[in-house]
């Protein structure tokens, strides 16, 4: 796909989605990089930045993120899917619980791969995310 076209965004980010699930986070976080800067503004390319910055351990840079979306959320709609995303890496559970009840209520078309999105894994065994996905009649 790259070699078609070495500026879709999408293409980059799907990579940097792939190397981030196998903990290979440097160049995730290379990919995702390189997804924000082809499409500014695009929240959840900036989001899984978030996340696989978030998960390499470079937190201070995963907050950043994280305050630059909350401060867009102020002047236009952010998915709060995107918030949980990062809270999930940055192992901050409750924050993370709260944002996916944020999406829950707000519809977002991302929580119907709650079940399945592997940056939830860190989430699963809590009851509130199990009661979260039977509220949604996903599979726990």
């Amino acid at each position: 796909m790259l070699e078609l076209d070495p500026n879709f965004a999408a293409g980059r980010w799907g990579l940097a989605r792939s190397f981030d699930g196998k903990g290979i986070t440097e160049t995730a976080i290379a990919y995702a990089q390189e997804a924000v800067r082809l499409s500014p503004g695009v929240s959840f390319f900036v989001a899984d930045l978030g996340h696989a910055l978030a998960v390499a351990g470079r937190t201070s840079e995963a907050i950043a993120i994280l305050n630059q979306l909350l401060e867009e959320s102020n002047r236009r709609y952010v998915d709060s899917c995107n918030l949980a995303h990062i809270y999930a890496g940055l192992c901050e559970k409750e924050k993370a619980i709260e944002w996916l009840e944020r999406a829950f209520t707000e519809h977002s078309p991302y929580m119907t791969y709650a079940n399945v999105d592997p940056w939830f894994d860190p989430l699963r065994s809590d009851p509130r995310f199990q009661n979260l996905l039977r509220r949604m009649s996903l599979p726990t």
